[in-house]
């Protein structure tokens, strides 16, 4: 009995020291390479500050949307009915109930074109319904951010 008993607690043990889940996020709480949270632009104020397409520096917005398989990317309000996809280089990860939360991203940011098998993809890790998956059909051009670190404010 104490071998099934010690056997038990055991599993328990490594089933949640090993889990993946990451904690939620709070105020403060950093992801990724640590910066300090200053001197940044509005996600707004991005395209403007765009040099030969490209941007590198610490961007502040509101999370719109995450990767609900791992938190491997979020999407930043425009604040024009658009969103900026940032993602991670799967270094670090960002809680799955960022949602609505202010952030400051230290990336790096480009416009690129996304073929119809990416844009399918992160509509499939955003939870999207195969109905929607589907009316994909054409590749997008886009600001995309390439994310160093994130805090929470």
């Amino acid at each position: 009995m104490k071998k099934y008993i010690l056997s038990l607690l055991s599993l328990v043990w490594i089933v949640t020291s090993f889990s993946q889940e990451t904690p939620s996020a709070q105020k403060g709480t950093h992801y990724g390479k640590p910066f300090t949270p200053d001197n940044s632009i509005s996600i707004t104020d991005l395209e403007a500050n765009l040099k030969d397409q490209k941007y590198s520096g610490k961007i502040t917005g509101k999370v719109v949307e995450v990767c609900q398989v791992k938190g491997c990317w979020i999407k930043l309000d425009r604040g024009n009915g658009e969103t900026v996809l940032a993602k991670t280089n799967d270094a670090f990860f960002m809680p799955k109930d960022i949602v609505g939360k202010t952030v400051m991203i230290e990336a790096d940011a480009s416009v690129k074109e996304r073929t119809v098998k990416e844009l399918r993809h992160y509509a499939e890790d955003a939870g999207k319904s195969k109905e929607e998956i589907k009316k994909i059909k054409k590749p997008k051009k886009e600001l995309t951010l390439a994310l160093k670190g994130v805090q929470v404010l």
